[in-house]
């Protein structure tokens, strides 16, 4: 289906069924936030104010053209002015927000009819077997640090880099006046390519505790082992 320098589909049919297949799990919110579109985002903002309509216009003018009774030449031209639109569009979701991100698995994009990045002789690396070393910098009021990296000696960062074939991290986290021992008590998570995740709090959040573990996230979208729980205070 994906096969060959151009993954688009040229069958009007084809296509219209190609594209609904891959709007239809993007435009989920659940699968738009897991990977990267966060709310508020510029990717998030391209989704929805400019590719989302130009979808919408392209689906009218499909199914007027559909109808025997309104399959005029206008009705093909319009048709056609559209698909071309949109076909660019979805081209530019896959190449510049899909493709190479670290948040979006082969098994994603090939819900979306989009061409998978490891095919053939490829072979990315398996996900570490380690995971993530950290260290909180609480300097600033209100805000955590929490700098990731291969390796931590005596509080100071030795490796800053991800171990080799891993994409990013992940941090799963919440905020307690209590104890949290169980990896399933921590219900947020963020991912970053870089060090540090950065998190900022209210006044009222000051002083509680900020229960924090993380992982390796390969380039598959496979995690790695989560790290003990670690505790912050929130400055």
């Amino acid at each position: 289906m994906t096969d060959g320098l151009d993954w688009i589909l040229k069958n009007h049919l084809e296509f219209h069924q190609q594209l609904g297949q891959g709007t239809a799990y993007i435009f989920n919110p659940v699968n738009l936030t897991r990977m990267g579109f966060k709310a508020g985002s510029e990717q998030e903002t391209w989704v929805k104010q400019i590719f989302a309509p130009k979808v919408t216009a392209y689906t009218s003018a499909y199914n007027d053209w559909l109808d025997d009774s309104m399959r005029t030449p206008t009705a093909t031209s319009e048709l056609l002015r559209t698909e071309n639109e949109v076909k660019a569009l979805y081209r530019q979701l896959y190449t510049g927000f899909l493709k190479n991100s670290p948040f979006v698995t082969d098994e994603d994009l090939k819900r979306m009819g989009m061409p998978e990045r490891f095919t053939g002789p490829k072979h990315p690396a398996p996900v570490a077997k380690i995971h993530p070393a950290s260290r909180p910098d609480g300097s600033e009021i209100r805000m955590l640090k929490i700098h990731f990296g291969s390796e931590i000696m005596d509080g100071v960062m030795v490796r800053k880099g991800k171990p080799a074939g891993q994409a990013a991290a992940i941090i799963c986290h919440a905020l307690s006046s209590t104890p949290l021992t169980r990896l399933d008590e921590l219900v947020n998570s963020d991912v970053d390519t870089n060090s540090p995740f950065v998190l900022s709090f209210s006044d009222e959040e000051r002083g509680m505790g900020f229960y924090y573990s993380l992982c390796w996230l390969n380039r598959r979208g496979e995690k790695g082992p989560f790290g003990p729980i670690m505790m912050a205070i929130v400055p």
